[in-house]
C-alpha cells in the first residue's frame, strides 16, 4: 500500500486555476457594487443638504443666497469650518425679526456628511460638493447642488450626481 505524501502538481494547478477564475468573476462585481454604494451615498448627502436648506428657509424666510458651499454648511450647522460655534454677530444666520431669533438650527448634523481636513464637506470621491444659488443653471427658481461623480470631472458629465433631473 502506498503512503499519501501530498498533492500532485496537476491538482495544485487546478485549484489555483479555479481560484483565479473565481477572483476574476468576483472582483469586478465587488467594484461595481462599491461604485453603486458611493453614488447612493452622494445622493443621500445631497438630499440631506436639500432638506436642511428647506428647514433653514422655513425658519429664516429665504434660502441661503450664495455659491459658497462652505458658507451654506456653516449656516445650516451653526459651526464654522474651524469647528468654532457661530455667534450672534454672524448676522445672516441669526436674523432677528420682530425681536425673535429666527434661526432654529442646526438643520443638519455637522458630522452627518464627510469632511476633508480643512472642514469642507466632500463627496465620496473626496471632491467638495457644489452649491449654486446666485445663478443656478438647472433649478432656476431655487439652487443647484451637485457632486462631480466618480470621474471627478468638474464639467457637466453623465456621471454627475445632482439635485435636478436624474443625475446618475
Amino acid at each position: 500500500m502506498r503512503e499519501f505524501r501530498g498533492f500532485s502538481l496537476i491538482e495544485l494547478l487546478a485549484v489555483i486555476g479555479i481560484i483565479v477564475i473565481l477572483a476574476g468573476i468576483i472582483i469586478p462585481i465587488a467594484y461595481r457594487a462599491e461604485k453603486r454604494g458611493l453614488i447612493h451615498k452622494a445622493r443621500a448627502d445631497i438630499k440631506k443638504i436639500e432638506l436642511a436648506v428647506e428647514m433653514y428657509k422655513t425658519d429664516m424666510g429665504y434660502e441661503p443666497v450664495t455659491n459658497d458651499m462652505d458658507r451654506v454648511i456653516t449656516w445650516l450647522t451653526g459651526v464654522n469650518l474651524n469647528g468654532s460655534l457661530l455667534t450672534v454677530t454672524y448676522g445672516v444666520v441669526y436674523n432677528v425679526r420682530d425681536g425673535e431669533l429666527m434661526w432654529r438650527g442646526p438643520y443638519v448634523d455637522v458630522y452627518a456628511i464627510d469632511r476633508d481636513t480643512s472642514g469642507r464637506i466632500i463627496d465620496p470621491w473626496g471632491v467638495p460638493y457644489s452649491f449654486n444659488a446666485l445663478n443656478p443653471a438647472h433649478n432656476t427658481a431655487t439652487y443647484d447642488i451637485y457632486s462631480v461623480g466618480p470621474d471627478r470631472d468638474g464639467s457637466t458629465t453623465a456621471d454627475n450626481i445632482t439635485n435636478w433631473g436624474r443625475g446618475q
